[in-house]
């Protein structure tokens, strides 16, 4: 079965088009929010609304797994990992979450419990991050015990805060030799599913300590602080990296700017235990789940300022390459042992 965003070709074909396209609202591959309008007044200023969603399920829920093999982490509920990954999409635009929607669809036999656990768990989080509930839709739908969340958040961004260029105009015109950063690696959200999901099967090539040390903790999921980082520091453009992997991202990358991508494969930060679980369970590193990860694009002569930032707050990142005039989509290897084109990739 086929899980996580539809794939590039579809969603460009059969949804984005038939999508009407107005003034500042556009909507696009490689966007990961989308602006409303100008908000009514707020704190004596008027800001720009944006809305963005997240999407979890119980397929991709951090399982009982990671919690008995690493106690540093705890178990991160499936509408707690739709929360997250809607407050990193509006992270890469710099806006501040205040309201959210929770709609759960859930199986015929999805138990009241379950339902009210989940609830707890939101609203709990919703306190602490300062955001108010404002309504939702729950409905059961298909069959089984489980149930999905998506959660819609709306948010502000002030348009005369440097770090709003990603929303407020194309003043940052993508240009050849603009720099790709990447922070994260690549599939450790991913790895780590997969290694709850498959344990008896990786217990028989790696040890219960080494397994523990490639899990991927809840801190690790958000992105808020490099994004921040990144648009402080000049980058015009992020896109936080989930389903389809560091491969998709970089295709939708491509597709937002207009503009070809060349990337260096060595220069991708991945992890060797997560290639290690990759190998033994026959998956792509590059492609799976990337949740914590986010991708940044700035001009060349923004790049310094942008590692200062990166580099004063400890943030570990890597310019990966760059983007060319040259409509090609590529991931090469500087030692020319693989050349990988991304045009055609379907996550």
């Amino acid at each position: 079965m086929k899980r996580g965003t539809v794939g590039t070709r579809v969603l460009e074909r059969s949804i984005i088009k038939h999508v009407k396209k107005e003034g500042t609202t556009g909507v696009s591959i490689g966007s990961d929010y989308s602006i409303v309008d100008k908000c009514p007044q707020r704190e004596g200023e008027n800001h720009i609304q944006v809305v963005s969603q997240g999407f979890s399920d119980e397929n991709y829920k951090i399982s009982d797994g990671i919690i008995i093999l690493n106690n540093s982490c705890s178990e991160v509920n499936v509408g707690e990992l739709a929360l997250i990954r809607a407050l990193n999409n509006l992270s890469t635009c710099g806006a501040v979450p205040s309201e959210m929607l929770i709609n759960i669809q859930a199986g015929g036999d999805c138990s009241e419990q379950s339902l009210r656990d989940e609830m707890n768990r939101l609203s709990q989080q919703a306190k602490e991050r300062n955001l108010r509930i404002i309504g939702g839709n729950t409905v059961y739908s298909g069959e089984g015990e489980g149930y999905s969340v998506t959660v819609t958040l709306f948010g502000y961004a002030d348009p005369t805060d440097p770090k709003s260029v990603s929303i407020v105009g194309k003043e940052s015109k993508p240009q050849a030799g603009d720099k790709v950063i990447i922070i994260g690696e690549a599939g450790h959200f991913g790895a780590s599913l997969l290694a709850a999901e498959n344990m008896e099967k990786i217990r028989e090539r790696l040890s219960d300590s080494y397994i523990s040390g490639a899990m991927i903790s809840p801190q690790q999921l958000e992105i808020k602080d490099s994004a921040d980082a990144l648009l402080k520091g000049g980058a015009y453009y992020l896109h936080d990296v989930t389903f389809g992997g560091i491969y998709r991202t970089l295709l939708e990358i491509s597709e937002y700017t207009g503009m070809g991508i060349d990337i260096i494969h060595e220069m991708i930060p991945i992890r060797q235990d997560t290639i290690e679980i990759c190998e033994l369970l026959g998956k792509n590193p590059y492609e799976i789940s990337g949740t914590g990860s986010v991708v940044g694009v700035c001009h060349a002569a923004d790049e310094e300022t942008v590692r200062s930032e990166l580099e004063r707050r400890g943030i570990r990142y890597s310019v990966a390459g760059e983007l060319t005039l040259e409509k090609k989509r590529e991931v090469r290897s500087l030692k020319g042992k693989m050349s990988r084109s991304l045009t055609y990739y379907e996550a």
